[in-house]
């Protein structure tokens, strides 16, 4: 430091929801001219990326630096819950339902796949909803009509703070998901516009966030629709990006179309979170999530 004297904060997200908190402080410490360092110890945390900031402050003036580091630990084993339509759940050959793992790197993906339906009919089980780590919806569901009971068990798991993922389709089915759900999703009333399906090939990256980095680093590689990832096209209605819970993470665009807005989050949106509730245009097909939509999953 070329400064005789100045005082630093040292922040570091530990509540993991990527917004520094004024409780958050680690330390503070006087810095003096010359070489300075700092030690500290990470409270218990899950394996990932952590946000940090440095707050400088010298002879009035304030400096801020932002910046991740890795936190390590043991691998974590996360119980996914992923309902389905009842068609679907009867569609899939066998090792398509029921019980499925996935390896990354730090997690593990335990997901069970069951129709909140035939649970109820005892012909899957699904049990207690709090013992699932995270909630997937995949889009078929959409298609029909909410229960009350149901409704009711996953309206009772987005309050307590459950990590629930809402894929494509949501806005286009059946009214009542919407009207349900749209302040939780930090959707609007206004309509998007909609590029024809075989118009979006890519993918833009909006927020290069842990969401986006970890455990699947997706910043080191182009997104493209078909391939790696199945043809989308947007949903009915736009999100609110005027709320600051919401947080555009990756948008829909044509990469021959150069009029199209590829950074029109309110729009074109593909991947975004408010809260703890995610928006992840995943699950197109029938038979499943691709590898490719597997690893967008784990980093939501």
């Amino acid at each position: 430091m070329n400064k005789a004297l100045a005082e630093l904060e040292f922040y570091v997200d530990i509540n993991q929801n990527n917004v520094i908190e004024p409780q958050e402080m680690m330390d503070s410490v006087q810095l003096h001219r010359g070489n300075n360092s700092v030690q500290f110890n990470v409270p218990n945390v899950l394996p990932g990326l952590l946000k940090y900031q440095l707050v400088v402050r010298s002879d009035g003036h304030e400096q801020k630096i932002d910046g991740h580091i890795r936190v390590g630990g043991a691998k974590q084993s996360l119980k996914v819950l992923n309902l389905v339509s009842e068609a679907i759940y009867f569609l899939r050959p066998n090792g398509l339902f029921g019980q499925s793992s996935y390896q990354m790197e730090d997690y593990s993906l335990d997901i069970f796949t069951c129709s909140p339906f035939l649970s109820d009919l005892h012909l899957c089980h699904i049990g207690d909803y709090d013992q699932y780590d995270v909630i997937i919806i995949e889009p078929n569901l959409f298609e029909f009509s909410l229960s009350n009971s149901f409704h009711t068990k996953l309206l009772e798991q987005i309050n307590k703070g459950k990590p629930v993922i809402f894929t494509h389709n949501v806005t286009r089915a059946k009214p009542d998901w919407f009207n349900h759900y749209k302040d939780y999703l930090g959707l609007s009333s206004r309509l998007t516009s909609f590029p024809p399906v075989n118009v979006v090939d890519r993918l833009e990256i909006i927020n290069a966030t842990s969401y986006i980095s970890y455990p699947n680093n997706l910043t080191l590689e182009p997104f493209v629709i078909p391939g790696a990832l199945p043809i989308a096209i947007n949903e009915q209605y736009q999100i609110d990006i005027g709320q600051t819970e919401v947080v555009p993470l990756l948008n829909l665009y044509d990469s021959a179309f150069t009029t199209f807005d590829r950074f029109d989050s309110a729009n074109n949106y593909y991947y975004y979170k408010r809260n703890n509730v995610v928006y992840l245009a995943v699950g197109q097909y029938a038979l499943g999530y691709t590898p490719r939509e597997i690893d967008l999953i784990g980093n939501a």
